[in-house]
């Protein structure tokens, strides 16, 4: 839309600096008179935005001083010695060219302002240019052909490219050559244009319009000519005649001809600009009161500017911000137009309202200022992105950009080559993406234990070492005792010391039976010589003198007799009983039982009886149960307990219970013996002090069995949970193989992770994988149901477990890990649903993409015009892959745990209604 105005009908000139605010020079045009009748002359500089709120309105000028007479050509150069804004040079319709201090003009030093006029033409100046290349240099053209080259470095000295050329009357243009410093064209009211050669100060090819019947005859006059940005070899010409408005494209290979026409004007053409920052870009203005974008490669009508009033004789692109655009017309008007800017077609100059044209010339012109901006076909090349890139889904980077190839005899130089769309692998964190294929070919190895170990060594002294440690005993076919050992229990010490207390307490015993059984042997060996050798005296014996008549035999009977084999173990088995405590408490029985006793008082009777004999006379009578009662009335609990032995198990329960309640408070051994005996370790768990806690784990290690032991170290985990003691809370769900527990507890106390950090996440999930593999867990809500339960009682145990797969799948994707990343997703319920604030389900459509790419291989097309039918058959071949690939997507992917360790210390059972499945752990 129109950006700003200036109220003037004058020649502009767009400051040659890039600058936050652009600089706009104008000069009184020659050939027109505004409604003041005023013949000055003034050039002025205006900053175009500069003032808040200034946009869609008049500017004021910033700076202003008067010339010797009205410009036809206005020009500005970047040249600066000693300028800081540069120079400006007009070309005034005297003749003059004379040369102003911009910096000088906006500080308001009049004095300072002119740097150089020259009266060296002898005509109106219609041709005014800066070299591009070389700033200090400038052609100027005027009638009777005259070309001067202006150097502003060298005190404005002037010369002339070359001899005076005859197809050339009055200089209506001029234009050096974009590519080539050296090279100037030169057009002529007589319809030719000549193109000189500086470097060798001569004409260097001249070529005139075609002839065009008019009503005056003859060739038809050019009003100005443009070099092509991009082709050294390409200019456009504009005919101001009115019968034949057309713009010719001309090849100097070929200048018999023009190449091209563009016709769209009505009337003769009056100016043109070719953007350099857009050779598709030319601008034309003309009698017509038309401003036309022309696309000079296909000679299309990209766009148009709203139609003035009266002629545009002069349109310009800003050649330093290409965004911005003037237009002056002979209505009094310079209007500025950004491209940028939305437009508000409805909208007028404050104060003048919209009429018909008039034939009046000094009526008041009014127009829309706040018109359509030019709206182009196809954005502007300096807003095109000359290279891009985009991450696409499953660590894909597709990059595209301008391609330079080398020649094909390996030299340096270069060519353009068709621009290439590539698509690539882009792995942001490979560390990270080869730990998480380590971690998956581990598990698939029934490897864990070995990851445990090396994460064991890894964490030491950190707070992770303990979950790594307990972690790698879950591996362990005697799992409990090395719990137990780990909780600083050791067995083998105990037993060790309990066998040398032993040792000790017989021997003791041992030596004194010795001492009191020394007296006794020594009288009765004295008595036995005794009656043996009065034997020997008074008894003759009757064989002493025998002879037997079988010699042999008589040797035989001579030689001491030997102890059979059989004799040998059963005296080696008698020696080792008797050695043992079983045998010493046998004999001490055996002396208790030898002597007489009385079963009761027979002088007593029934009524008259005590508590013992009474329960002598029941045992009698085998009224077991009443001695039993009678003995724990009596707190005979021992002889209760072994009495009880002899009747129903009822009767020994109750005997057992009765027991257990007088002394519960007498000895702590007591809750533990009870424990133990009723196998219901329920009031241990709930009620043991939790800084003992280690020592109840150790006892649920030894006794408990089957279900009974997770859920208690499930009780005593929840314990510890509500008292904030966490790690041992851990350590206790870990034991009971709960997976909700474990990883609630971890989620929330790692910050990384809900900051979402993926190291952190990857070793959350390597510390989860390897737990799962441990107890070889099984998920309810992933099966048959597929989570449908949990889903209608409102939630999932293992929500939290869930976000985390979803998120760490995302991240494997985004690393090419597709079939890894789909592994994880598989341990999500169907039925979950992770939504975004948006309302999408960020699950369902990362399975939905999974799906797709994990089969479908990418194929990369070469972007060429000729390259249709190979990227129509590329993507004919990616949607057969993709329709094969949803086919097979309900399929998932296969499951890793047929290859899982057979743990024998464990056994399947269900850990809670509602809740997951574990192991747990076997006792030794």
């Amino acid at each position: 839309m129109v950006y700003q105005y200036v109220e003037r009908t004058a020649i502009p000139a767009w400051g040659s600096q890039q600058s936050d605010v652009p600089l706009l020079a104008t000069g009184t045009v020659a050939g027109a008179m505004d409604a003041s009748f005023s013949n000055m002359s003034e050039l002025e500089i205006f900053r175009v935005g500069a003032e808040d709120g200034a946009e869609e309105s008049a500017l004021a000028a910033v700076g202003k001083v008067e010339a010797a007479a009205r410009f036809q050509r206005l020009a500005w150069s970047t040249c600066k010695r000693d300028k800081v804004q540069g120079v400006l040079a007009g070309g005034l319709e005297n003749g003059d060219v004379a040369f102003w201090n911009p910096a000088a003009i906006i500080s308001g030093d009049k004095d300072a302002a002119l740097l150089h006029s020259s009266s060296a033409h002898t005509g109106a100046v219609g041709g005014l240019e800066f070299n591009p290349f070389q700033t200090s240099l400038m052609a100027s053209g005027s009638a009777n052909g005259e070309v001067f080259i202006w150097d502003v470095a060298s005190d404005y000295k002037s010369y002339s490219p070359g001899p005076r050329s005859q197809r050339l009357d009055n200089i209506t243009d001029l234009s050096w050559n974009n590519q080539v410093q050296h090279i100037l064209a030169t057009a002529s009211n007589s319809g030719a244009v000549v193109v000189w050669d500086l470097r060798t100060r001569r004409e260097a090819i001249s070529f005139a319009n075609p002839s065009v019947i008019g009503g005056s005859g003859g060739r038809a006059g050019i009003s100005a000519t443009d070099w092509n940005p991009a082709s050294p070899t390409q200019l456009v010409t504009a005919s101001s005649d009115d019968n034949n408005p057309v713009i010719m494209l001309w090849d100097l290979r070929n200048v018999n001809a023009p190449s091209q026409s563009f016709a769209g004007h009505h009337r003769g053409i009056l100016s043109l600009s070719w953007c350099r920052k857009d050779p598709g870009l030319l601008l034309s203005s003309g009698k017509d009161n038309r401003t036309i974008c022309w696309n000079p490669q296909s000679g299309e009508i990209i766009g148009e500017l709203p139609p003035a009033n009266n002629w545009v004789y002069d349109v310009q692109w800003n050649q330093v911000n290409p965004n911005l655009l003037s237009g002056a017309s002979f209505d009094g008007r310079i209007s500025l137009y950004s491209l940028s800017r939305e437009s508000t077609a409805d909208q007028q100059l404050p104060g003048i309202a919209a009429s018909a044209p008039t034939d009046d010339p000094f009526a008041p012109q009014s127009t829309s200022a706040f018109a359509p901006s030019l709206s182009l076909k196809r954005p502007p090349k300096w807003l095109a992105r000359p290279c891009g890139a985009a991450f696409g889904f499953g660590g894909k980077l597709v990059h595209f950009g301008k391609h330079s190839q080398a020649a094909s005899d390996g030299t340096a130089k270069t060519h353009h080559a068709p621009a290439l769309v590539s698509i690539t692998d882009f792995v942001s964190e490979p560390d990270m993406a080869q730990q998480a294929q380590q971690l998956e070919e581990l598990l698939e190895g029934d490897q864990a234990a070995d990851l445990c170990s090396k994460r064991v060594d890894q964490s030491k002294g950190t707070d992770q070492e303990r979950s790594w440690q307990v972690l790698q005993i879950l591996f362990e076919s005697d799992a409990r005792d090395k719990l137990i050992r780990f909780l600083g229990f050791d067995k083998p010490e105990l037993k060790a010391r309990i066998e040398e207390l032993l040792k000790d307490s017989k021997s003791r015993a041992a030596n004194a039976q010795t001492e009191e059984a020394k007296p006794e042997e020594a009288e009765n060996s004295t008595e036995s010589a005794d009656d043996t050798g009065k034997a020997d005296d008074d008894v003759d014996n009757p064989f002493a003198n025998s002879a037997s008549a079988d010699p042999e035999a008589e040797d035989l009977f001579a030689r001491s007799i030997e102890a059979s084999p059989k004799d040998q173990t059963e005296a080696e088995t008698a020696a080792t009983i008797e050695s043992s405590a079983a045998a010493a408490d046998i004999q001490t029985l055996r002396i208790a039982f030898s002597s007489s006793f009385s079963i009761y008082d027979k002088d007593k009777d029934v009524g008259s009886e005590d508590a013992e004999g009474l329960v002598t006379r029941a045992v009698l009578l085998g009224d077991i149960e009443g001695a039993v009662e009678l003995c724990i009335e009596q707190e005979l609990f021992a002889d209760a307990l072994i009495l009880a032995t002899c009747g129903s198990a009822e009767l020994a329960t109750r005997a057992q219970q009765a027991y257990f309640a007088k002394r519960a408070q007498q000895a702590p051994y007591i809750r533990l013996l009870h424990g133990i005996v009723t196998n219901d370790l329920s009031d241990i768990a709930r009620n043991a002090k939790l800084d003992e806690w280690d020592e109840v784990l150790a006892l649920l290690c030894t006794y408990a069995q089957g279900d009974q032991f997770s859920s208690l170290c499930e009780v005593l985990g929840r314990r510890l949970e509500e008292t904030q003691q966490m790690d041992n809370a851990v350590l206790c769900y870990l034991a009971s193989g709960n997976l909700d527990k474990v990883a609630a507890i971890w989620i929330a106390r790692d910050k990384d992770v809900k900051k979402g950090n993926a190291k952190a996440l990857h070793l959350l999930i390597e510390k989860v994988s390897v737990f799962r593999k441990a107890v070889q867990f099984i998920d309810p809500a992933v099966g048959e149901n597929d989570g449908e339960e949990n889903r209608q009682t409102g939630g999932f145990v293992l929500a939290p477990l869930y976000d985390c797969y979803v998120e760490y799948a995302q991240f494997l994707a985004s690393q090419g890990l597709h079939a890894i990343a789909a592994k994880y997703l598989d341990r999500v319920p169907a039925t979950y649903r992770c939504l975004l604030p948006t309302g999408e389900d960020a699950l369902a459509a990362l399975r939905n993409r999974l799906a797709i790419s994990v089969q479908t291989p990418w194929t990369e097309v070469r972007v060429t015009k000729d390259g249709e039918d190979a990227a129509a058959e590329a993507a004919a071949q990616q949607q057969q892959q993709r329709q094969l690939s949803t086919s097979n997507a309900g399929t998932g992917f296969p499951p890793t745990s047929s290859n899982m360790p057979s743990a024998q210390h464990y056994g399947v059972a269900q850990g809670r209604a509602g809740g997951y499945q574990t192991t747990p752990m076997a006792y030794g």
